[in-house]
């Protein structure tokens, strides 16, 4: 070693390796510090929660019809497989993705699941993919389903929108319906053309079902015609007859490459949703400004990076809306004072618009992004440790609830949480556990309710109740073990999971319900033949009680007489249960 190198050598080896967290502190506080501006971290709200054993109050006091109807027993995953079989209703129909919302239905916000019915022309049989029937005829989806996130087992599914004539006892209806521009890999289509069209789809918004968006670029003349022709490499657009004057041609129909042509600088979220309002069907998509110069912040990569690139400052800085029909797209600026959108809102004037100019009926749409969600709380999961002591022992480090060796996702619920007044809120929902245990640490809710003004104000906020570390509180693992070692409920599945039906547990909720924590599973059945899921069961479970029924009322009043019977059984034996 060469002798100049050899002071700093030594320094480290004798003196800073021993004391690490005296000769390092004020680098590890910068650390600290920086990573949870950089990913914001510092807003998060926390709350030291009770947990009582014996829930009988909680159970009387929160059993209602209202949380009944929110709580979200048809997971997307399995629900999707259902509305491909029994909405798609044509083979070039698919159902891409299934998102989650809520609307104001039965006297309040209630959750549900929906689905964009988009075109996919690769449906069709290989000898009808012709130019025509790719760019003239299928030019685009029709309509959208949508059903409860609950409903009681052992029935069908329950329809709010379905079908091609967009039949809805709920009040849902569209004016214009069609939709040109989403998910699937559209490719460009000259609509209105004069082709006869008739029974593609139950539109009625005029006389002949003819394209009547914004959107489109004209093709007025023989001059324009032979431009396109070029552009696509396609000679049939110049020579074919069945385009009129009064066309136009529709290109970049893909939402997200749609909106990274015309905003290639914003990163977006990878699960645009749909919404359904009076006029058209609409896409609102997350987009994040992200940066790698964020000084002392700890670096990382996931869904938002391109490539391999790391970054370790991000914000949610922008909402965007596409219309599914006519294809526009409008930017509103969700977090004002994330420097890097305000230095692009000055190079770019009249792009970006206030997050108020939003049309008030979006704004209810609103969301905490579940990507972001996700990153914050994996960065959370160490950096809660805030002191350089407690971050060098990680002595409380978490990491995701797992069960089956599976990472409980975050997800969506719509609850009243006593914030607004009875205001029901669209939250995330996020359980963690100690490393390598499987008992609960905190669960975290991610919401965008203004708890002040209790209005349509978006106001993105984290809180995460943690439980005290000397109280027991079963994490998902240890309810799922209490699942398997209940016999009545272990029979019944046992006796489903044959002749020609596959027994399915799906996702597990977990919600806060006053002092205790609640937790929902469903039960799917699903036909080795049709795919189509049905939920047979729900499993609840509160403390170390477990029950399976159909429906959850009368779950709650099973586990409400089993914690009456256990109170009474502790007296006799002098034990107290509070």
């Amino acid at each position: 070693m060469r002798h100049f190198d050899l002071m700093p050598h030594l320094m480290q080896e004798f003196i800073v390796k021993p004391n690490p967290v005296n000769m390092e502190k004020s680098f590890m506080q910068h650390n600290i510090d920086a990573t949870q501006d950089a990913y914001d971290l510092k807003k998060i709200k926390t709350i030291d929660q009770a947990i009582h054993v014996n829930a009988t109050k909680d159970i009387e006091n929160w059993a209602s019809q209202q949380h009944f109807e929110n709580i979200p027993v048809w997971d997307r995953e399995y629900l999707i497989d259902g509305y491909k079989q029994l909405q798609g209703i044509r083979p070039y129909y698919s159902f891409p993705t299934v998102d989650e919302d809520r609307y104001s239905l039965h006297g309040h916000l209630q959750q549900v699941n929906l689905a964009a019915r988009e075109l996919n022309i690769s449906k069709l049989p290989k000898e009808a993919q012709n130019w025509e029937n790719t760019h003239l005829r299928y030019t685009h989806g029709y309509g959208a389903v949508i059903t409860p996130a609950a409903q009681d087992a052992a029935k069908p599914i329950i329809w709010f929108l379905r079908d091609l004539n967009m039949y809805s006892e709920e009040g849902f209806t569209v004016k214009h319906p069609d939709i040109y521009f989403g998910q699937e890999a559209y490719k460009y289509a000259v609509a209105p053309n004069d082709l006869v069209v008739q029974g593609l789809s139950d539109s009625d918004f005029n006389e002949k079902g003819h394209y009547e968006g914004s959107d489109g670029i004209a093709i007025p003349s023989y001059f324009r015609k032979l431009l396109f022709a070029t552009y696509f490499s396609d000679k049939k657009i110049f020579f074919s007859a069945n385009i009129s004057k009064h066309s136009k041609i529709l290109i970049r129909r893909n939402i997200i490459d749609r909106v990274n042509t015309i905003t290639p600088f914003l990163h977006l979220d990878k699960d645009p949703y749909l919404v359904t309002t009076k006029d058209s069907f609409l896409w609102i998509l997350d987009a994040y400004t992200l940066s790698d110069k964020y000084p002392v912040s700890t670096p990382t990569k996931d869904a938002f990076s391109v490539g391999d690139k790391e970054f370790n400052y991000i914000r949610n800085s922008v909402k965007i809306t596409v219309d599914a029909y006519n294809g526009s797209v409008n930017y509103y600026v969700s977090d004002p004072s994330d420097p890097i959108i305000n230095a692009y809102q000055h190079a770019y004037p009249g792009v970006f618009k206030k997050l108020a100019e939003m049309p008030t009926e979006l704004q209810a749409h609103l969301r905490y992004p579940r990507d972001l969600y996700y990153l914050q709380m994996k960065l959370y999961a160490k950096y809660h440790q805030n002191t350089p002591e407690l971050f060098y022992e990680q002595a409380e480090t978490w990491q995701f609830a797992n069960v089956d060796n599976k990472p409980v996702m975050p997800y969506y619920i719509t609850m009243d949480f006593d914030n607004c007044k009875g205001r029901e809120e669209f939250v995330l929902i996020n359980p963690m556990t100690p490393i390598k245990r499987d008992n609960l640490s905190m669960v975290g809710i991610a919401g965008t309710l203004d708890k002040t003004k209790c209005d349509l104000s978006y106001k993105p906020e984290i809180t995460v109740f943690k439980f005290q570390k000397d109280v027991q509180v079963n994490g998902p693992a240890q309810v799922d073990a209490l699942i398997d070692q209940n016999p009545e409920i272990s029979e019944q599945l046992t006796l489903w999971d044959q002749h020609g039906s596959k027994v399915i547990r799906g996702r597990m909720v977990i919600l806060p319900m006053g002092n205790s924590m609640l937790y929902v599973q469903p039960v799917y059945l699903v036909s080795t033949q049709t795919q189509i899921p049905e939920l047979a069961r729900v499993i609840v479970s509160i403390g170390n009680q477990v029950v399976m029924d159909k429906t959850l009322r009368s779950a709650f009043k099973r586990l409400k007489a089993q914690f009456i019977q256990n109170a009474k059984d502790s007296k006799g034996t002098g034990t107290s249960t509070d």
